[in-house]
């Protein structure tokens, strides 16, 4: 037996709204996993779940120069974006990237820095590795756990290209 075009349709309708309403459902329970009669997160379970590797791509404002006293700054530079980056493929081919930049033959450094990227690479072990980059003048700083460990020239990276330049603070 064969179901008409507008009977599928409808089905097609009452099993989207089902999935629809199962999703909402599953994700107010997760947002209100903390309710009344269960007891908050452990420190242990905070830190294992905020020790999966991340990726975090800043846009900075160095135009604004340095802001020492500002909370809410990457390495005292002001934060315009951000975007958390955490699938590893997409990780590794943006790290893989950035090492290309920092072996680049052809890169010149200048003296200006006046950084525009930041790239916190959040690892398993807690431990975090900072660049703050400027492609004006090429070069860039590297923080390990947020203590300056050195830095270089850097050419250009291809994947900071798509990083968008209208929004601003996405925390």
């Amino acid at each position: 037996m064969r179901l008409s075009t507008w009977r599928m349709r409808t089905l097609r309708l009452q099993s989207i709204h089902l999935l629809s309403g199962l999703l909402l459902m599953l994700c107010s329970l997760t947002a209100c996993q903390n309710g009344p009669g269960r007891p908050a997160a452990t420190s242990n379970e905070v830190t294992s779940a905020s020790m999966k590797p991340t990726i975090t791509l800043y846009r900075l404002d160095g135009d604004a120069g340095r802001q020492p006293d500002v909370e809410d700054t990457f390495h005292e530079w002001d934060i315009l974006g951000t975007r958390i980056i955490t699938d590893p493929d997409r990780q590794q081919d943006m790290m893989t990237d950035l090492q290309a930049g920092i072996d680049d033959p052809d890169a010149r450094q200048m003296r200006c820095f006046i950084p525009r990227h930041g790239i916190r690479r959040q690892q398993e072990n807690g431990q975090t590795l900072d660049y703050v980059i400027c492609f004006q003048c090429g070069s860039y700083h590297l923080y390990r756990n947020d203590e300056r460990a050195g830095g270089g020239t850097i050419g250009p990276v291809d994947f900071l290209r798509s990083f968008p330049r209208t929004d601003k603070h996405t925390r």
